[in-house]
């Protein structure tokens, strides 16, 4: 699995991050309260073959540091960092972006601000970034589910992303 590594300057924060995944679509995982990149790790196993994954530490939060100031990190600070990151690694526009817990109200508010629809075209919100049981028996994977919005003004709540099969993805032409 590819992996790269990097650090931004976004303001008063040094941001680190991560890439991992082989894909040709985005899948961004924003952070909840004083959770770290390291919660995502399931979620990075079972999607990277498929998708292009990138993980930052918010301020305060990790490896991340606040070089200067308070200690405290608005909200307004907090979307300025997602936008900043995902500017920084020129992340397309029909990306999947989903937070858990506290990172799903820093996606919304994100998406408010920055999508030219008024919306980001696939906004989530993770169950758990760890794994949940589905189904019957003890198959366990990360679930994600997401309002999409794909600029048609409609939400298509509670679907499921799971990994891209081929033939979807043939039909798609991605």
């Amino acid at each position: 699995m590819n992996k790269i590594r990097g650090e931004i300057t976004v303001g008063r924060f040094q941001i680190p991050y991560r890439l991992f995944g082989e894909g040709n679509r985005f899948l961004v995982c924003v952070n909840g309260a004083q959770q770290t990149m390291a919660a995502w790790r399931p979620v990075v196993t079972y999607f990277s073959r498929d998708y292009r994954l990138l993980l930052f530490d918010f301020p305060g939060q990790g490896r991340a540091q606040i070089i200067s100031g308070s200690a405290v990190v608005s909200l307004d600070e907090q979307v300025e960092v997602l936008h900043q990151v995902l500017a920084a690694q020129n992340v397309p526009e029909k990306s999947i972006v989903a937070g858990a817990s506290w990172g799903g109200v820093v996606v919304a508010v994100f998406a408010s601000r920055f999508s030219p629809t008024g919306g980001q075209n696939n906004i989530g919100q993770f169950w758990h970034p760890g794994k949940r049981k589905v189904g019957a028996g003890d198959q366990r994977r990360p679930t994600i589910e997401w309002y999409c919005n794909r600029g048609t003004g409609r939400r298509r709540n509670h679907q499921v992303l799971r990994p891209a099969s081929k033939r979807r993805l043939q039909k798609e032409n991605v």
